[in-house]
Formats: C-alpha cells, sequence, structure tokens
C-alpha cells in the first residue's frame, strides 16, 4: 500500500498522536497497536444502532490519523507538516483580490473548525433537544391528566355524583397517555422509528374513561 500523501491545506489540523492516544516520541508498532485497539474498540459492529453513526465518523479518524504515520517515511513527512507554521498563507489565484482571498481562507478555517468540533455540537444539540422534549412533553403529561380530571368530574356530574372512581381513571389515564406520547418523541431522537399510532394511548385513555362511568352508573 503507497505511502498516504499529505495535503497541507486539508490535514494538517490532524493531530495523529492525540488521536491515537500516543505519545509523539511513540515507535512504529507503538502506534500499530494503538490503532488495532482503538479500531477493535470503536468498531460499528460492536455498539448499539444509535451509536454507530459516531462510531463509523471516529473509525474514519483514527484510520487518517494511522495513514499520516503508518511508516516511517510518511511519518517524517507528517511530523516535518506539523512542525511547520499552521497558518501558511494561501497562494492568490490570477484575477484574485484580496477580499477573495481572505474568503477562501475564511471558508478553509471554518471548515476544518467544524471537523474538530462536529461531534461535540452535534452531542450538544442533542442533549438540548432532550431537554426540550422533556419539557414539553411533561407539560403535555399534566395537560392530559387535568384535562381527563375535568371531563371525568363533569361527566359524574351526570352519571354518579360524587363517586371518585371516573376522576381518578380520567386523571391518571390522561397523565399515563401523556407520558407514553412523551417517550415516544424522546426516543424519536435516539434514532428509534415513531409509533406507529400516536392516537392509540389517546383512545386507550378516553375508553377507560367511558368504562369507569358506566361501570359506576346506577
Amino acid at each position: 500500500m503507497p505511502d498516504r500523501q499529505l495535503n497541507p491545506q486539508i490535514d494538517a489540523f490532524v493531530d495523529a498522536y492525540s488521536v491515537l492516544r500516543v505519545p509523539p516520541d511513540a515507535g512504529q508498532a507503538a502506534l500499530k497497536q494503538a490503532h488495532r485497539r482503538l479500531a477493535w474498540q470503536h468498531h460499528p459492529d460492536r455498539l448499539p444502532p444509535e451509536h454507530r453513526e459516531e462510531a463509523t465518523r471516529r473509525i474514519q479518524q483514527i484510520n487518517v490519523a494511522y495513514g499520516l504515520v503508518r511508516t516511517p517515511a510518511a511519518r517524517a513527512r507528517y511530523d516535518a507538516l506539523r512542525a511547520a507554521p499552521r497558518t501558511p498563507r494561501t497562494p492568490a489565484r490570477v484575477g484574485e483580490s484580496e477580499w477573495d482571498l481572505l474568503m477562501r481562507q475564511a471558508g478553509r478555517w471554518a471548515g476544518q473548525w467544524w471537523r474538530r468540533n462536529e461531534g461535540p455540537l452535534r452531542r450538544a444539540a442533542k442533549h438540548a433537544r432532550r431537554r426540550y422534549t422533556l419539557v414539553t412533553g411533561t407539560v403535555v403529561m399534566v395537560a392530559y391528566a387535568w384535562l381527563g380530571t375535568v371531563l371525568a368530574v363533569a361527566a359524574g356530574q351526570f352519571v354518579a355524583p360524587g363517586n371518585p372512581v371516573p376522576t381518578i381513571v380520567g386523571g391518571v389515564g390522561g397523565a399515563l397517555a401523556g407520558a407514553v406520547h412523551r417517550r415516544d418523541r424522546l426516543r424519536a431522537i435516539d434514532g428509534h422509528p415513531p409509533m406507529r399510532h400516536p392516537s392509540l394511548p389517546v383512545a386507550a385513555w378516553l375508553l377507560a374513561l367511558a368504562a369507569s362511568l358506566a361501570w359506576v352508573a346506577p
């Protein structure tokens, strides 16, 4: 397999030693052993389905890092590039203004920044979505419980005044229907398929309320 040729504009930001978790003065055997250990640890087939996408990106990063130092010749080129200044001036293209050059450099920097921070940013966004869904789902659960209680009290006045069974069934059933709805939304964030019949918990709740009213009716 030929040595991997470095592209200074793409690979200069990759710290192969940090990715492989070895010191810069580690031997070739230590690099090979670290690559095998990390590849086995992050192999997608060994992880749950919700972690396989992140594991695939991690495996790609590990393979790129090891490709930079896998042979003494490739490692010598990489070490020389690693020790060079990190922000070389990009040569201007024919007819390119200073503003165009600045924008091109800014775009390259933004791309490198995104590749470095894509994983943490995606995890932070997913965590924020879970917190938002948890709060809104709790509000829906409370609203369902309150609505079930009100409906049960109102219907009980006509069927069996003073009997607490419909009120309990309406409130608890509404809370359970809201909890199922919240759980389904949280599972969707983790990549699980949504509930096939989302109206089924509400239908079961209303059916239980109707059954309780029929049961306590004189």
